[in-house]
């Protein structure tokens, strides 16, 4: 949260945050705050004069009578202070924004923004990487002091340094600042802490050179001293090396470096082994080290000097900044002042070392200055940057999207991806396409900050929007063939209908326009992944039949002679089988004509048989003759499984009508049917013997056969029991005389001629479907059925050898009314 102080001057044109962010020397609270025009981040620095003047009376240290005099030479150290930091205006120190206002009970001004300073940072949070870059940073600032303003500082210690969000360190607390362009100054007397002062206000002897506190002379060497102090304080967790408190005399001071100088001649003596003192001290540090710590305790005053006097170059020159991660670093510094030749060449050599800086420089250093490199308002919308900016913008987005890897999601999402996305729609230039296109996965990993494909709407989006760009005939080959190649990773994060409506009509049209082969073969790969590997988004059958098949069945066979191509299809048509041969769905409706799936799998075999006599290898044309196989076998069963369920059908037909259909009763015996002119007398169901039918001596005539004499039934001792679905009994129907008088069949037995004075009487018989009854007339001949019959081999039934009517049912016209079963006592012969 954020409160305003008042409204003019720096309370009224900054919005202030209500809680410090961190305290500076035990008396400064530094607040972050936001210009309220320009929205930009700052820090605000307080303090509280009432709360020191509290402290000071508790402690017993002013009164009444010398508060005033005491809150005044406060008031005029801070303005020094401030004064002399105002005067710098250099990277390598804190920058003023906003001059010192006095208020009644505090002191303000405004810097530029900073996270912490070195004594109060979590020391874990910095490793070799930063500690070292750091280190450059403060010894290019006392470069600067030294060699522009023949200045020494005096005293730079952990907490005059101050960190900002980029993990750049600063200096501040210039209030010792002395002049020595004139050469040393000797007999400087440095008084003990004055308790009654603010600490930033009083030298602090644990990071001061002996040759001030000691030897009373000021020279550029005290600087050095500070910074082997720092050295050891950063790589020890922030112990202290020369360990006297604040308030400590000078000889307290002297005896721990006394101390301090016999570890160094012990390390100095045996430098091939770490001293126990200095074991955290890294390998590159360690001489330098140890060196500079003895050099810089005392000036060398001598007129002739024997030995080279040490400086700050020396430091910077040394083994300890001689790394490649240093270097980049130093110019990463001076990147905006490159020109783009130069900004280029360095991304490039970015790009190899990139992986081994620390998460927090990454973060805080190299995103901000690498996204503030590409001005995209430069550039109007569709309009080609030059060959140099996209080399550029190429080179920048590549660098952070190798950092990405190790940002957390809600870090890229939020610094790194806005670019990307900006970069994508106002300026798509191919070149960057193929950029986003081989790092797809790196980003849908990135921007999942839910652990799930199907639910990272942040990439859904960006993904589809990509797709779009870099599918159409605008595009590139390189930019078709990466975007077909990474499909699947689009596809995944897609909703189905997506899929279907805008995805698949894409690729249709680019399989059929492109003239590239290896674009057409990998968008036949898609179409195995759409069909096959999207787990529950792959297409439906109407899809594939309605859209899919037509496509590749149009496929031009000049494109055959491509191995690899074929082979792809030869796959794509067997996963088209996969799925329409376990489809539930046995026709499909395609623009109003009914399509049977059987026929569908049946062009589909043919169509992959086609294309066999395009191939050349003999392990190839086996996994056509595989699949044809398989195709075939699913024909094959279609068909079975067709026909078995038709039988199955009739046969419950037949059984649900069973409960009407009665057995006929066994006729044992019939005698002969002989035309007479007596009534027919009448037999009973049940009768026990059937005499033959004499054959007749007339030429009948029928519609399929040519007439041949009737041979004379004989019956088989075998009952018969024959059911029908449309009578409840099977008759052989009622005379129907040409005249109303009637020839009556007798009982007796008759000789085997016929009297066929009155056969002109009677029409043929003609079975009819009625119920049964027991009298007969003259009945139609029995037609024949196609029916294929062996004759019978009974030797006793002589006149079934001349029997040319083959197979026919009795009482119908069609086998399908009437059952026989294998007792049917009218044998083979007959029915």
């Amino acid at each position: 949260m954020f409160k305003v102080f008042k409204t003019s001057g720096i309370e009224g044109n900054y919005s202030v945050s209500s809680n410090a962010l961190f305290v500076n020397n035990g008396c400064w609270s530094v607040y972050p705050a936001k210009h309220k025009t320009t929205k930009k981040a700052y820090s605000v620095w307080q303090f509280n004069k009432k709360d020191w003047e509290t402290q000071l009376t508790n402690a017993g240290l002013i009164n009444k009578s010398n508060k005033s005099m005491i809150m005044n030479d406060i008031l005029e150290n801070i303005k020094l202070f401030i004064g002399n930091q105002s005067k710098f205006k250099h990277p390598n120190f804190l920058t003023i924004i906003e001059p010192l206002e006095d208020h009644k009970n505090r002191v303000l001004f405004v810097t530029e923004y900073v996270m912490n300073d070195l004594y109060s940072i979590n020391k874990k949070d910095l490793d070799e990487i930063m500690i070292t870059k750091g280190l450059l940073q403060i010894c290019n600032g006392l470069k600067f002091l030294h060699e522009s303003v023949n200045s020494v500082d005096l005293n730079l210690n952990p907490s005059s340094i101050l960190i900002t969000d980029n993990y750049d360190w600063k200096i501040n607390n210039l209030t010792f600042l002395e002049n020595i362009s004139n050469g040393i100054i000797s007999d400087k007397i440095i008084d003990p802490l004055n308790s009654r002062m603010p600490s930033f206000l009083s030298i602090d002897f644990r990071f001061t050179s002996p040759n001030l506190l000691l030897n009373h002379k000021i020279d550029y060497i005290n600087d050095i001293f500070s910074v082997c102090c720092l050295i050891y304080f950063l790589f020890n967790d922030g112990k202290i090396l020369i360990d006297c408190p604040p308030s400590s005399s000078i000889s307290e001071y002297e005896r721990q470096v006394n101390k301090l100088n016999q570890l160094l001649k012990n390390a100095q003596n045996n430098q091939n082994i770490k001293h126990n003192t200095f074991e955290n001290i890294p390998d590159n540090f360690y001489n330098t080290f140890i060196d500079s710590f003895i050099e810089s305790q005392e000036s060398n005053t001598d007129v002739i000097q024997l030995k080279k006097v040490i400086t700050i170059n020396d430091i910077i020159s040394s083994q300890i900044f001689n790394n490649e991660l240093i270097k980049l670093l130093n110019s990463l510094d001076e990147y905006n002042t490159f020109s783009n030749y130069e900004k280029i060449n360095f991304l490039k050599n970015l790009k190899i070392e990139i992986f081994k800086f620390p998460k927090p420089l990454l973060i805080n250093k190299f995103i901000p200055i690498l996204i503030n490199s590409i001005d995209i308002s430069q550039f109007k919308k569709n309009n080609k940057p030059t060959s140099d900016d996209e080399e550029l913008i190429v080179e920048s987005c590549e660098n952070l999207l190798l950092l990405s890897k190790n940002l957390s999601q809600l870090t890229f999402t939020d610094k790194v991806f806005p670019l990307i996305l900006t970069i994508l729609k106002k300026i798509p230039f191919d070149s960057f396409k193929i950029l986003l296109l081989k790092n797809i996965e790196l980003i849908n990993k990135c921007s999942n900050t839910s652990n799930s494909n199907s639910n990272n709407e942040i990439f859904t989006k960006f993904s589809l929007d990509l797709f779009e760009k870099c599918i159409n005939e605008k595009n590139s080959m390189i930019v078709q063939e990466l975007t077909l190649t990474n499909i699947k990773i689009i596809l995944q994060c897609q909703q189905y209908n997506t899929i279907t409506t805008n995805i698949l009509p894409k690729l249709s049209t680019l399989y059929s326009t492109t003239t590239s082969l290896k674009i057409k073969t990998l968008t036949v790969n898609t179409f195995i992944i759409m069909v096959s590997e999207l787990d529950t988004k792959i297409l439906d059958d109407h899809s594939i039949v309605e859209n899919l098949l037509p496509l590749i069945n149009n496929t031009s066979s000049t494109v055959y002679s491509n191995t690899k191509f074929t082979n792809n299809l030869v796959k794509l048509y067997n996963c088209i089988f996969d799925k329409l041969s376990k489809s539930t769905n046995k026709s499909f409706n395609i623009k109003g004509n009914e399509l049977n799936i059987y026929d569908i799998i049946l062009e589909l075999g043919f169509t992959i048989w086609k294309i066999g006599k395009f191939i050349t290898n003999q392990q190839d044309l086996n996994n056509i003759f595989n699949t044809w196989n398989r195709i075939e076998i699913y024909l094959k069963d279609t068909l079975n499984s067709q026909v078995k369920m038709d039988n199955s059908v009739e046969s419950m037909n037949r059984d649900e009508s069973s409960t009407s259909t009665n057995t006929i009763p066994v006729i044992k015996s019939v005698q002969p049917i002989r035309p007479e002119s007596q009534p027919i007398k009448t037999y009973n169901s049940t009768s026990t013997i059937m005499q033959p039918m004499k054959s007749i001596n007339q030429t009948i005539s029928t519609p399929t056969y040519s007439p041949n004499p009737i041979q004379v039934m004989k019956p088989m001792n075998k009952p018969i029991t024959t059911t029908t679905t449309t009578q409840s009994s099977l008759s052989f129907g009622q005379i129907q005389p040409q005249v109303q008088s009637q020839v009556k069949i007798t009982s007796t037995p008759v000789s085997n001629t016929i009297d066929w004075s009155q056969a002109d009487k009677f029409k043929v018989m003609q079975p009819v479907n009625k119920t049964p009854i027991n009298n007969f007339s003259v009945m139609q001949p029995m037609k024949a059925t196609s029916r294929t019959v062996t004759p019978s081999n009974n030797n006793n039934n002589d006149d079934d050898d001349d029997d040319e009517w083959s197979d026919f049912a009795v009482g119908s016209t069609t086998t399908k009314n009437v059952a026989i079963t294998n007792n049917d006592v009218w044998g083979d012969s007959l029915i």
